[in-house]
């Protein structure tokens, strides 16, 4: 199933099912979470583009969050006084293209 943006949806819709159940959406309507939601009368609407605006800010690539995880990691050890692990160490083969003799440092 696809949403439209230019399609309201109750929070029941066949559509929204995917993203969490009835009472989620309930719950951060009351918690001020989740997409824009619009009431009429009664009854609870959200636009599709709401919907899709707010599921690309939650967006993460695998890469840009594996490399920000390694880099607080790093971080955090050399704050903490923890040994660097290997392999987030220079290597010797490193040392040697930087033009630098691991053996005589």
């Amino acid at each position: 199933m696809r949403i439209d943006p230019d399609v309201f949806y109750p929070p029941t819709a066949p559509e929204l099912r995917p993203f969490g159940a009835v009472q989620t959406f309930a719950r951060w309507r009351h918690e001020g979470r989740g997409p824009a939601w619009t009431k009429s009368g009664s009854r609870v609407l959200y636009q599709g583009v709401d919907w899709l605006t707010w599921l690309e800010a939650r967006r993460v690539s695998t890469a840009e969050t594996t490399i920000t995880k390694t880099a607080e990691n790093a971080t955090e050890n050399a704050v903490r006084g923890r040994p660097v692990s290997s392999s987030n160490s220079a290597s010797a083969d490193d040392e040697e293209l930087e033009g630098g003799d691991a053996d005589t440092l």
